[in-house]
């Protein structure tokens, strides 16, 4: 389906890249360069300067640019208006969400939102993988750390903390952890492969000497790493909103809890150049204000 030339051209400008811009819009190449000329054809005058080092926007370009901005302001809150009802807040919301977020925060986020919005559904799909987010079919994208420019509008919902922990069983057989030489010697549970989780230890830890041998799980799911620290069969690196319950029920314990991870950012996305349903919209701006609400 052909994108309006005002949506077609704000992305082509803020990409300053054909085929980025192809991405985005989910068209060939040839056919922004094809919809491009199509629009210089019917105002008469060159929109962007190319060559085959550079591309920029002419002084035309920019004054289409700032024009197709307000009339999709326009457009916007004309839309708003006529669908700012209850009645047009429905059908299905389609998420793509890490694995555990999805059963713990997110569950009880949209159990709220359907207190005020029944009539609306959900279709949730897990995955906490940060790549090819823009080739998926959803509405939306929750995803957990720094990502790629990917083409999608982010708003960072919280920072989630990082925590080390273990399970009693495996602290009473490997000895009490308080240094990070202790922490040289315990088995790990990595999620994503030893290279990354190395990376990160690193980043906190530097000169704690890590080796492949170290690891008694490897894994890229998330349930699989909790359990297998739940089994008590070494130490791993849970977000906040994981470990929590488990250090409340005595279930895992936080080891070093002076020592600061850091935290990662959690990001909602969606699509930068689509027209969004009155239920998106809706969603949107309920789970940012739950958030806001929280910090």
């Amino acid at each position: 389906m052909k994108t309006d030339n005002e949506t077609f051209f704000i992305t082509l400008a803020e990409t300053l890249s054909f085929s980025k811009a192809a991405q985005i819009l989910g068209v060939s190449t040839a056919s922004v360069s094809k919809q491009l000329k199509n629009i210089e054809n019917d105002i008469g005058v060159s929109l962007i300067f190319r060559n085959t080092r550079s591309i920029r926007l002419t002084d035309a370009g920019e004054d289409f640019l700032k024009s197709s901005k307000k009339i999709i302001d326009i457009r916007g809150a004309f839309f708003d208006k006529i669908t700012d009802t209850d009645e047009h807040c429905q059908g299905t919301i389609s998420m793509t969400v890490p694995t555990v977020y999805a059963s713990t925060e997110l569950i009880e986020i949209i159990n709220k939102f359907k207190e005020l919005h029944n009539n609306v559904r959900f279709n949730i799909a897990t995955n906490h993988q940060n790549s090819d987010i823009i080739g998926l079919p959803f509405d939306l994208a929750i995803r957990l750390g720094v990502l790629e420019d990917s083409g999608l509008i982010s708003r960072k919902l919280t920072d989630v903390s990082l925590h080390i922990c273990a399970s009693p069983k495996y602290l009473k057989r490997l000895g009490s952890l308080k240094s990070l030489h202790d922490f040289s010697k315990a088995d790990l549970i990595i999620l994503d492969g030893f290279s990354l989780t190395k990376r990160v230890i690193d980043q906190y830890f530097g000169g704690i000497n890590l080796s492949p041998e170290k690891f008694v799980v490897s894994t890229n799911d998330p349930k699989v790493q909790l359990n297998a620290v739940l089994k008590g069969m070494g130490v791993t690196v849970l977000t906040d909103y994981i470990a929590k319950p488990f250090f409340e029920s005595g279930e895992l314990v936080h080891i070093m809890p002076s020592v600061k991870l850091g935290a990662l950012p959690l990001s909602l996305l969606y699509p930068r150049n689509k027209q969004l349903p009155s239920r998106v919209r809706k969603f949107i701006d309920f789970i940012l204000e739950r958030y806001n609400k929280d910090n």
